[in-house]
């Protein structure tokens, strides 16, 4: 596999990297040339699965990594695809460290900084450092060793925003997620966001022809809404539904239940989670959302499992990393898949009820399921006739259903 390698550093001595902590013995901040690759240096004991669990998160990689070089050699200089990687290896900006005190070695550094969730992940956290940083032998490192360390990978946290503080402007900060790429779907052809026009039954498209609102839908989407969702798995063990999703192409991300969160289809393209759908006028929505699933079975039953308190803090982090990259979506453009779903041959809200119970406080937004929903105020979709569905409908819905009647 033929790749080609243009990765650039450059140092900007002028740029400070606001939110660095105190004891860095050097950081100045330095943007990576934006290209689809990222150069690592293989490490004395790498393997093929060594490599794809410390850089994407899974083994199941190794099989790539063994096209990208059939010999590893330590030392040697390998080109890997962008979009393999974890998410805090993917950005393009770095910092440059010295190791002294307070960080003598590296691994110092990521227990310091960098608040890895077990030692398996500081272990990867620690050889990944050395891999941006061509050192191939760690027992070679010696004090005021310069590293190279993404910005994302500093306590976990990326920039949010400005926010005014006493008359200054200071960075505000949140967590940036530590994502897993266990059930990475590696197949996406098909998955390329385009126009909702492209997915609709024929007499559906007729219909809304005949309404002259056609043209709204051949406009190809862009990243501008959050679908949460939850599995209602039915009993059925994580990994099992996890693989589902996977081969399903089902989320865009799956939070597990002690809150990790994995990485699904990478959110620059379509995933398949809310199928006939409907928000603000713009039906099949997954060609704008990012979808989110949490592992959790909400609907009250003998399988009933709820999302727990480990689930909202990852969902509100990952929230926050979604925020700090697309500044069209924010906490009002969060959404459940009950709120979307739409039966298009009865045009009816209600067609799904995920999740059956969800504490929008706890994930840190408003909620967003009490507003009128607009599209059954507009006239485009109408509510459920079936008593059978009633805990399906939202706070807004029935709302706007007596608004309608009243009038």
């Amino acid at each position: 596999m033929a790749l080609r390698y243009a990765l650039a550093l450059a140092a900007m001595l002028s740029m400070v990297l606001a939110g660095v902590p105190a004891g860095h013995c050097e950081g100045t901040s330095s943007p990576v040339a934006n290209d689809d690759t990222v150069t690592i240096t293989v490490l004395k004991g790498d393997t093929y699965k060594s490599l794809s669990r410390d850089l994407t998160g899974s083994s199941y990689n190794a099989e790539l990594f063994r096209d990208l070089a059939p010999t590893l050699t330590p030392g040697m200089k390998l080109p890997v695809p962008r979009k393999l990687l974890r998410s805090y290896l993917k950005g393009k900006s770095t910092v440059t460290f010295r190791l002294c005190d307070p960080y003598k070695t590296v691994w110092a550094l990521v227990r310091g900084e960098m608040d890895p969730s077990s030692p398996l992940e500081e272990n990867a956290m620690a050889h990944n450092i050395q891999r941006l940083s061509g050192i191939s032998d760690g027992a070679r490192m010696r004090r005021g060793q310069r590293l190279t360390v993404p910005v994302m990978m500093l306590a976990r946290e990326a920039p949010q925003g400005i926010e005014e503080r006493g008359g200054d402007a200071v960075a505000k900060k949140r967590p940036a997620p530590l994502i897993f790429g266990d059930y990475r779907v590696k197949e996406l052809k098909g998955l390329k966001r385009s126009s909702p026009a492209n997915d609709m039954p024929e007499y559906f498209k007729e219909k809304l022809k005949e309404r002259g609102v056609w043209d709204m839908q051949t406009i190809t989407q862009r990243h501008d809404l959050v679908v949460i969702h939850s599995t209602e798995h039915g009993g059925v063990n994580f990994d099992n539904v996890a693989s589902f999703m996977s081969k399903n192409q089902l989320t865009n991300y799956l939070i597990g239940p002690g809150g990790e969160i994995y990485e699904i289809v990478p959110e620059e393209y379509r995933a398949f989670g809310c199928g006939e759908s409907l928000w603000h006028g713009t039906y099949e929505v997954d060609h704008e959302a990012i979808n989110i699933e949490l592992f959790a079975d909400t609907l009250k039953g003998p399988n009933y499992s709820p999302i727990n308190d480990k689930q909202y803090k990852a969902l509100a982090t990952l929230l926050g990393d979604i925020y700090s990259r697309y500044p069209e979506i924010d906490s009002d453009r969060v959404v459940t898949h009950r709120m979307v779903a739409l039966n298009y041959r009865y045009e009816m809200r209600s067609r799904k009820g995920d999740p059956y119970e969800f504490d929008w406080a706890k994930a840190g937004l408003p909620d967003n399921s009490i507003p009128l929903d607009q599209d059954m105020v507009m006239g485009r979709a109408i509510l459920v006739d079936n008593k059978r569905y009633y805990d399906r409908v939202t706070e807004g819905q029935y709302e706007a259903a007596r608004l309608i009647s009243s009038l």
